[in-house]
């Protein structure tokens, strides 16, 4: 997937990591929201 040393693509993939979880994590907020909206 990426060669030996080759540091640009590892903090390229750690930030697209970074960037899925706070997706995920703002997902789950909303979905939260959602919830809570539906149930008041």
């Amino acid at each position: 997937m990426f060669q030996c040393g080759d540091r640009n693509n590892i903090g390229v993939l750690l930030r697209h990591w970074n960037i899925l979880l706070r997706g995920k994590r703002t997902e789950g907020l909303l979905a939260r929201l959602a919830a809570y909206n539906a149930f008041p």
